[in-house]
Formats: structure tokens, C-alpha cells, sequence
């Protein structure tokens, strides 16, 4: 019994590995890059959803083709992490990793 037990356990554990997606590491800094940069004046407002800071004046932003904005140094550095996806929307750009 137990073997037959064993063998079940083998069988779920290679189903469930058929199902994860592995991917290669990507260059976040070229698909970082390859977005819009704006540098930031008083009258556009709004707030980094990453860091919790209002912009100001002088501020590097990145604008993502899903319109979300960031600080720049904030987007590198959460992308840096393998997540490369929007903060808020979760639109994933992985596709875009050169």
C-alpha cells in the first residue's frame, strides 16, 4: 500500500509542476529604459503608489504604456526584483524583456 500511496504522491507533484511557468531572466533596465521619462513640474501633482511621496518639482518619472507613472528609481528597483509588472494594474511586461 504504501508504494501504491508513494506513487499517487509522485503523480500529484509532477501534475502540479506541469502547471508553474518558468521564465529566463529578463533586463529590467532595457524595458525600464524603453518607457517614457518626464521630469516632474509643480503643476501635475500626484503621488508614487510605490514610495507613498508626492512628486516634486525635478523628479525623474517613468510613464508605463498603461499610463501608470512612478519614480523612476522606485520602478527600477521594484522591477529589479524579477516582478516586471505594473504596480497598480499588474499589466505585465515581461514579454517586453529584450
Amino acid at each position: 500500500m504504501r508504494g501504491a500511496r508513494m506513487c499517487g504522491l509522485n503523480l500529484l507533484y509532477a501534475t502540479q509542476v506541469a502547471h508553474v511557468e518558468v521564465r529566463q531572466p529578463v533586463n529590467s533596465n532595457a524595458v525600464i529604459d524603453s518607457f517614457s521619462m518626464i521630469v516632474f513640474s509643480d503643476h501635475d501633482g500626484g503621488e508614487c503608489v510605490i514610495c507613498s511621496e508626492d512628486y516634486a518639482d525635478g523628479d525623474r518619472l517613468r510613464i508605463l504604456p498603461c499610463e501608470h507613472i512612478y519614480h523612476h528609481d522606485y520602478i527600477s528597483g521594484w522591477w529589479s526584483t524579477g516582478v516586471i509588472q505594473c504596480p497598480i494594474c499588474r499589466h505585465d511586461y515581461y514579454s517586453l524583456g529584450f
